[in-house]
């Protein structure tokens, strides 16, 4: 009919749906605010992701410097552990003094099969005879002093019986001799380079025994008074304990002994038994 109204060109009234808009990527021209929202999805997409990717390496570190710890403290019990099962020689032994409040201990080398026993005298004070008693081995004797050494600071002891430490305090290794009982010396002097085991009390008492190596067999070394003392092994390391230096089969090789300074140095085994000997007149 003519004059009426094409209904694609009546605007909609109040009652009629507006058609809904195409999709997007159907449209010629697009709200900058599409764009943008767009945009942002797919940056936090992508911030996900990487969020995602970067926890994943996070937590394979974690995991990897975990393990490595753990096989660090493997080690380092492991060494523990070998360090503390070595044995004692079978000539050191342990002073203890009977005080009426407190006793007093101290490392010792038996010398002379077994008769006397040289140790430091600084740890043990000055004793009274009746309550010195040496242990080496499940044994145990009374002992009493016979002198004092003022320049090495060594006494010497007497034991009442003997300790004939061979098997008591154990033999040598299978098929080889057994282990000395008298302070034998070692049969060649040390070289530097060689490997030696230190023996001393720890902080609980308790006899620990170490490898060190020989760095030089002419040191000298500054001692407690003042003096300096000359032609001394020199060892690698450092310790603030004394004690018999021995070989592998447990023959004496010299005393280890704190000095000052970083090292770690011991009268050869020709002062040791020097200063046994000289004591030992002395009765």
């Amino acid at each position: 009919m003519e004059g009426a109204d094409d209904p694609a060109d009546r605007a909609a009234g109040p009652g009629d749906s507006a058609p809904a808009p195409p999709d997007a990527p159907d449209r010629a021209w697009r709200h900058p605010s599409e764009i943008g929202l767009d945009a942002r999805r797919e940056s936090d997409r992508r911030r996900g992701f990487g969020l995602l990717a970067g926890l994943v390496v996070v937590g394979g570190v974690v995991l990897l410097g975990v393990a490595a710890i753990s096989q660090i403290g493997s080690q380092t019990s492991e060494q523990v552990t070998v360090e503390s099962d070595t044995a004692a020689p079978a000539i050191a032994a342990t002073v203890t003094v009977a005080g009426p409040t407190v006793s007093r201990s101290a490392i010792a080398v038996l010398m002379d099969d077994g008769r006397h026993a040289l140790a430091p005298a600084a740890p043990l004070g000055r004793p009274d005879d009746k309550s010195i008693s040496v242990h080496a081995g499940g044994m145990t004797a009374q002992a009493a002093v016979v002198a004092t050494d003022p320049e090495s600071e060594m006494v010497l002891l007497e034991l009442e019986q003997p300790i004939q430490n061979g098997q008591a305090l154990g033999s040598g290794p299978a098929g080889g001799d057994p282990s000395p009982t008298s302070g034998e010396p070692v049969s060649t002097a040390p070289s530097p380079g060689e490997e030696y085991l230190f023996t001393h009390l720890d902080h609980m008492g308790d006899l620990r025994t170490e490898a060190v190596t020989v760095e030089s067999t002419d040191a000298r070394a500054e001692m407690a008074d003042g003096t300096t003392a000359h032609g001394l092994l020199a060892l690698h390391g450092w310790t603030e304990h004394e004690g018999p230096l021995t070989d592998s089969h447990g023959h004496l090789a010299g005393w280890v002994f704190p000095a000052k300074g970083d090292q770690m140095v011991a009268w050869s085994v020709d002062s040791v038994t020097l200063t046994a000997a000289r004591l030992a007149a002395s009765e």
